[in-house]
């Protein structure tokens, strides 16, 4: 062999480095080849992948057997156009591999992504809770059942009213029974409650007689009032007017007296303004256990008269305490002490309103305290 086909026919020595395939002068095609301290087998293998396009699982596993260097020259980073290298092949696969962060960028975007989690949690909340306010108020508005006030029941309502008021002073004046000529149970009875029924004709007038104003009961002479003279009574007890009760003679005579007088007009009016129209009685009623008014029905007049006996009786005290209004009624509260026992009583006193505007007597009720 001639040192020109000598020449031809050697190949390269540097390792690793792919050599194109070559031409001679006389038309002869050299095969490239790869020089390189590997195995054969690893030429081989990478020399068919190139031949026949073998698909990049191929190279993967070149590339996880180690059989291409760790390090590679400069000159061979950029092949030649046309070839194709099993080392670039590994380059292009640990490319295509995703590169892994860094401790710092691992920890930083750790960091960021717990703050934004963090403004993401709140940003939930608020929504939540806006929901739910939402969701509340639609519901307390069209499908929160409606309690419908009972008109009735609300107009019964208890009302505490101000006892200082002048319709409550004037009801309470209407049945403060105090003093010694005065006896509660004197009029009302020992039972616990007393309706306007329970009230006898002769308890109404009397009530009615305590309201009225002084210019309508007048002062006469006795000798006017046959009728009220201790002459004309079957027992000869009662006396025209009270002097009687401070004589200790047996010479009194009561026509020479003077006494009280109350028409009938008067009496009535008040009657019906506590008790309601018509249920006025003409009846000759008592004021206390040794005084009364006679009715005189020739006169339409009640004459006053005394009792010639002891004037004895037990003395009551009254305090209002309170007052309330339900409804039509209005109750006053009355603390009532016995002077003799020093007992203590509750008077609740019922009036109710009548479409007149005034207020009529209803019932007592006592209570024990």
């Amino acid at each position: 062999m001639n040192n020109q086909d000598q020449k031809e026919k050697s190949t390269y020595s540097i390792p690793g480095v792919i050599i194109p395939a070559q031409t001679t002068e006389n038309g002869q095609v050299i095969e490239s080849s790869i020089v390189d301290t590997s195995s054969s087998i690893n030429n081989q293998d990478s020399h068919s992948m190139v031949a026949t396009g073998t698909e990049i699982s191929n190279v993967a596993q070149v590339v996880q057997s180690n059989q291409i260097p760790s390090t590679l020259p400069q000159e061979q980073l950029t092949p030649p156009v046309g070839m194709v290298s099993s080392n670039q092949d590994s380059l292009s696969v640990k490319a295509s591999q995703p590169v892994l962060p860094t401790a710092d960028f691992k920890e930083n975007s750790s960091n960021k992504q717990k703050s934004n989690k963090g403004k993401n949690t709140g940003y939930v909340l608020i929504i939540i809770l806006l929901l739910f306010a939402l969701g509340f108020m639609v519901y307390q508005k069209y499908f929160t059942p409606k309690v419908e006030v009972d008109p009735v029941k609300e107009w019964q309502r208890k009302r505490v009213v101000n006892t200082n008021s002048l319709v409550v002073q004037e009801l309470y004046n209407y049945v403060n029974l105090d003093g010694c000529d005065s006896q509660i149970n004197f009029f009302y009875g020992e039972s616990e409650s007393v309706k306007i029924v329970d009230l006898s004709d002769e308890v109404r007038n009397y009530l009615a007689y305590r309201q009225l104003r002084y210019n309508k009961i007048e002062k006469k002479n006795c000798s006017n009032y046959q009728s009220a003279l201790h002459q004309n009574d079957s027992v000869g007890l009662w006396y025209c007017g009270d002097g009687i009760l401070s004589n200790n003679s047996s010479q009194y005579h009561d026509q020479d007296d003077m006494t009280l007088v109350i028409s009938e007009d008067s009496l009535r009016e008040q009657a019906n303004k506590m008790f309601g129209e018509d249920t006025y009685k003409a009846k000759t009623f008592t004021t206390s256990n040794s005084t009364r008014y006679l009715y005189d029905h020739k006169l339409s007049s009640y004459i006053y008269q005394a009792f010639y006996g002891e004037n004895s009786c037990k003395g009551f005290s009254n305090k209002l305490d309170q007052a309330y209004q339900q409804g039509d009624d209005i109750t006053i509260v009355v603390k009532v002490t016995n002077n003799e026992n020093k007992s203590l009583q509750m008077f609740y006193y019922t009036f109710t309103e009548s479409d007149d505007g005034n207020y009529y007597f209803k019932e007592l009720n006592k209570r024990k305290i």
